[in-house]
C-alpha cells in the first residue's frame, strides 16, 4: 500500500508500507533541469491504523503515521528525513492530501537478483627465473633488471667476477679492488680497498 503527493515543483514525496517488514519507506525526489536526486529512508513503524497524514509547516513538511504503537512523525525537509517527537502546534490547517497509488516508486531501481558464488582463483605458479614482460614494463630477475618504458633499473650483475663491488666514499663511484685512487674523481681510497 502506498501513497504518494507533490510537496514543491518537482519534488515528490512516496510513502509506502512494506507488511513483510512492518517498515514504511518515504522516498523523495527532485528533479531539476538535467537532474534528479532521490532520498529514501525506512523506519521500523509496525502495521497502520490509519492512512497517513501529510502537513505543511514552516521550512518543509510533516509526515503523521498512526499505528498500533501510537503516532509516528516524520520531519521532511529538502535534502533532509528525520523522524520527530511530535506534530509541531498549529499544523492541522495545513493539510496536504496524499493520493493512494499503487506500483513502484516512478524511476526507483528494481531490486537486483543476487550474484552467483565466483569461484576460487587458481594456484599462482612460482615465479621462474629470467625475463618476465607485461604491456610496456619487463623485468629480469637473474640480475635484478627492470625496465618501464624508456626508464631502467639494474641492481646487481651476476656477470660481475667479483661479487664484492666497492664504492668511492667520496662520488660512490665503483672501483675494483686495489686501486689506491678513484677513477671518476682521484680521491684517495687508502689501505682498506687494497
Amino acid at each position: 500500500m502506498g501513497y504518494w503527493a507533490t510537496l514543491a515543483e518537482g519534488w515528490q514525496l512516496y510513502v509506502e508500507y512494506a507488511a513483510t517488514t512492518a517498515q514504511t519507506q518515504l522516498t523523495t525526489t527532485q528533479m531539476t533541469l538535467g537532474q534528479q536526486q532521490s532520498q529514501a529512508i525506512a523506519l521500523s513503524t509496525g502495521t497502520w491504523s490509519a492512512p497517513p497524514l501529510l502537513f505543511r509547516v514552516a521550512g518543509g513538511f510533516v509526515l503523521q503515521l498512526e499505528t498500533a504503537t501510537g503516532a509516528v512523525f516524520v520531519q521532511i525537509q529538502r535534502g533532509q528525513i528525520q523522524a520527530i517527537a511530535s506534530l509541531p502546534s498549529g499544523v492541522e490547517a495545513d493539510r496536504v492530501p496524499l493520493e493512494q497509488r499503487n506500483g513502484p516508486v516512478p524511476g526507483a531501481m528494481p531490486p537486483l537478483s543476487p550474484l552467483p558464488p565466483l569461484s576460487p582463483l587458481p594456484p599462482l605458479s612460482p615465479m621462474q627465473p629470467g625475463r618476465m614482460s607485461m604491456g610496456g614494463m619487463s623485468m629480469n630477475l637473474d640480475a635484478m633488471q627492470m625496465r618501464m618504458g624508456d626508464m631502467e633499473l639494474t641492481m646487481g650483475d651476476r656477470s660481475s667476477p667479483n661479487p664484492l663491488r666497492k664504492f668511492c666514499p667520496q662520488c660512490s663511484n665503483a672501483v675494483q679492488v686495489g686501486d689506491r685512487f678513484c677513477a671518476h674523481c682521484g680521491h684517495r681510497l687508502g689501505e682498506q680497498n687494497a
